[in-house]
C-alpha cells in the first residue's frame, strides 16, 4: 500500500475494490439488516464497476488484439 502519511489519501485515493470492502464490512456488523443507505452505496459503486468492466472490456478486446496482431506480424518478419 502506498498510503504511509495522512497526506497519502489524498494524493492515492481509496480504490472502488476498498469502498465494497469497506460496504461489506458494515453491512456484516450486527444482525440488522443493511441500512438504506448501504444499499444506495451498493448500487452506486456497482454503477462504477460496470463502468469499470466495459472499459477494460474494450481493452482487451480491441487494444489487446491489435498488440497480438503486431507482435505475430513482426514475429513472422523476424523468422523469415
Amino acid at each position: 500500500m502506498r498510503n504511509r502519511s495522512n497526506q497519502d489519501p489524498l494524493n492515492f485515493p481509496i480504490k472502488i475494490n476498498n469502498q465494497l470492502g469497506a460496504l461489506l464490512r458494515i453491512i456484516e456488523t450486527g444482525d440488522a439488516k443493511p441500512t438504506d443507505q448501504s444499499y444506495v452505496v451498493f448500487k452506486e459503486l456497482s454503477a462504477r464497476l460496470d463502468e469499470i468492466k466495459q472499459r477494460l472490456d474494450a481493452i482487451l478486446k480491441n487494444d489487446v488484439a491489435q498488440f497480438n496482431n503486431a507482435a505475430t506480424t513482426a514475429t513472422q518478419q523476424i523468422l523469415k
